[in-house]
């Protein structure tokens, strides 16, 4: 009879055992309290617990703390449960951070380091620590330091530096009006070489003109006359061609000046 009970004991707690041998422990490491935690989409119970899992691998979700804002990310990733062994996870929290400012295309630096120029889109941690600058030429840095970000994204707006605003302004018209003089000299250089351009044809032909009269003429005075009025149309026309070839190379060297 002794025997038989105890058989029966040793039996149930060789049966306890199995069964308890068959689960491990789940405990969750953070500076935060009551997140939710979950095991494949299942809510198990909260963060501050020590949570009895069966054996097996699982996908692992914990709230974010600041699950409210945009951007902020929930964690999550795989486990395994194995028997009689406690599992700790220390869960780090990522957030997308929106960076804007007005003007555009300002560079920001975090904690010295350029990450690049607005609009940004920047991932970090929750246990990240450091300051944004954000900078632009012509205007005032701001900073900012990450623990006074509570939402999914900042806009800055940079004041202009006034005197280097009015320097750039300056520069600018003086720029234009270069520019605008550089035209005119082209203009101008282009006129005179389509005038010199027409004034060689024109003057070249009449030389043709008093040449071929001066060839068909028996009369000797005539002939004197168209002949020097060929010879002064001809240097006149060479003269325009001369001013021609002058002026179209200038113009066109303008040109070249005011395309670059």
């Amino acid at each position: 009879m002794m025997m038989k009970r105890f058989l029966c004991v040793f039996f149930v707690i060789e049966l306890t055992s199995n069964v308890f041998s068959q689960t491990g422990y789940l405990h969750i490491d953070t500076a935060y309290e009551q997140l939710t935690v979950s095991l494949d989409d299942r809510i198990i119970g909260s963060s501050d617990d020590v949570h009895e899992i069966p054996v097996g691998n699982y996908t692992l979700s914990i709230t974010n703390p600041n699950r409210g804002y945009w951007m902020f990310d929930d964690y999550a990733c795989p486990i395994e449960i194995t028997a009689r062994d406690t599992l700790t996870i220390h869960p780090v929290f990522t957030r997308t951070l929106s960076i804007r400012s007005m003007p555009h295309a300002a560079q920001v630096y975090f904690n010295g380091k350029l990450i690049g120029s607005t609009p940004l889109y920047y991932t970090l941690t929750d246990t990240t620590r450091g300051t944004f600058e954000v900078s632009k030429e012509a205007y005032h840095s701001r900073l900012i330091d990450l623990s006074d970000i509570q939402t999914g994204g900042i806009y800055l707006y940079l004041d202009p530096i006034f005197e280097i605003m009015r320097e750039q302004q300056e520069s600018l018209h003086r720029e234009q009006r270069e520019h605008v003089r550089k035209k005119r000299i082209a203009y101008a250089y282009a006129a005179l070489a389509a005038a010199s351009g027409i004034s060689a044809a024109y003057f070249n032909h009449q030389s043709d003109l008093k040449y071929h009269a001066y060839r068909r003429t028996g009369d000797l005075e005539k002939m004197d006359r168209l002949y020097d009025q060929s010879i002064k149309y001809e240097k006149i026309s060479k003269a325009s061609l001369g001013i021609f070839q002058v002026s179209f190379a200038l113009s066109f060297y303008q040109l070249i000046q005011i395309a670059r």
